[in-house]
């Protein structure tokens, strides 16, 4: 009797060797989660200092063209076409859409900008800066800021590889955003940025730039239009 009372006892007594089992457990679960951080983090710093590397070719450059599609859910669902040349002090902004199509035409050295619209055969005449151009690829792709944040942004981004348009790209993910930039140029392939809200649904807006030049621009490509025809506006 005394002998099962004992078996009773013991039975009856917790395990001590189990708590430290559970505690070792969580100790080596939150040491694989810290190192897979680190990991990961280390792995988007070295991705983002190639991007940045890349566009250093790009800051001295102010001759550029470049073209933008905004549309939301798909490329059917195209918003806005806009086309941006710029050489030198001179820019060119082409937009197109459902209910707008202007030119927009800057010319800095003689502080002259104008508003065309082709439809109306119509222009407007500024003597100011109305439209403002990044003066380099650089600071339009802001890789500056990239650079200035570049340990705080490994810290806060989910970076993976995808193809657009058949051109390998590196996605870059922070909260509701992501970017793509080519893996080959350094230069913004895509961008996703925010949601439109039709009929209830949250629809991902989306932009896309693409026929990237750099450099080699002619004079042609920024002419001043021909308002031949044209009422201007003074």
């Amino acid at each position: 009797m005394e002998e099962k009372s004992k078996k009773e006892t013991k039975a009856k007594e917790p395990k001590k060797g189990v708590g430290v089992k559970i505690v070792k457990v969580i100790v080596i679960i939150i040491f694989i989660l810290i190192l897979l951080f680190a990991i990961n983090m280390l792995r988007n710093y070295y991705i983002l200092r190639d991007i940045i590397n890349k566009a250093q070719e790009y800051k001295g450059i102010t001759d550029y063209s470049y073209t933008v599609n905004s549309y939301v859910g798909t490329e059917e669902n195209q918003r806005t076409y806009t086309q941006l040349t710029k050489k030198g002090d001179i820019s060119k902004v082409t937009i197109q859409s459902q209910t707008v199509n202007v030119i927009f035409w800057r010319d800095e050295k003689a502080n002259e900008t104008l508003l065309i619209v082709p439809e109306e055969k119509r222009a407007i005449h500024y003597d100011s800066a109305t439209l403002i151009v990044q003066p380099s690829v650089y600071n339009f792709l802001q890789y500056e800021a990239m650079s200035e944040h570049i340990k705080i942004l490994a810290a806060t981004t989910f970076i993976y590889s995808d193809i657009v348009d058949g051109e390998e790209c590196y996605a870059i993910n922070q909260f509701h955003s992501t970017q793509w930039y080519s893996k080959q140029t350094g230069l913004k392939v895509k961008s996703k940025d925010g949601y439109s809200v039709e009929n209830g649904n949250k629809i991902p807006s989306y932009t896309k730039y693409t026929n990237w030049q750099i450099g080699n621009i002619t004079e042609e490509q920024v002419a001043k239009p021909d308002l031949t025809g044209y009422t201007i506006i003074k």
